[in-house]
């Protein structure tokens, strides 16, 4: 019914700049200058989360204001990488791990390090490591590490 179609293997460059928007700008740019985390605080059920316009529990905005959170938590969740894909955050093997900190209601997700893979546990706690020159990115923290 329908011949098929031809193909042409080619690469595209395709440039683009996405925009983190306002709260994401602002959680960057709190943590540079302060080496700490901050997060925002629901106006109706007061959670503290990742900071967006507004709760994902209640759908209420958020307070104005960041709140600072420590850079301390439980481990929630992980995996162990072993195979390579493209804009990955480091060169396998490494561990990622959902992290919910102290004091918050959402996890943030990041990379765990100074660990033995075997040793990873749900409910391991643990904590930020900086880098020593803040850039004003997600990498301000390098990974997370296990504390006792």
């Amino acid at each position: 019914m329908f011949e098929p179609a031809s193909r042409v293997m080619h690469t595209w460059y395709v440039p683009y700049k996405w925009s983190f928007g306002q709260r994401a700008t602002e959680f960057l740019e709190l943590m540079k200058k302060e080496q700490k985390i901050f997060f925002g605080r629901c106006t109706s059920c007061k959670k503290v989360m990742i900071p967006t316009a507004i709760c994902g529990k209640c759908f209420a905005p958020l307070e104005d204001e960041l709140v600072p959170v420590k850079d301390e938590g439980v481990l929630e969740c992980f995996t162990v990488v072993y195979l390579p894909f493209p804009t990955q955050p480091a060169a396998p093997p490494y561990a990622y791990g959902y992290i919910r900190l102290d004091g918050t209601s959402s996890i943030m997700p990041h990379i765990i390090e100074e660990v033995d893979y075997d040793d990873l546990r749900v409910g391991m706690r643990v904590k930020a490591v900086w880098r020593e020159e803040l850039e004003g990115d997600i990498y301000d923290i390098k990974y997370f590490k296990p504390i006792d």
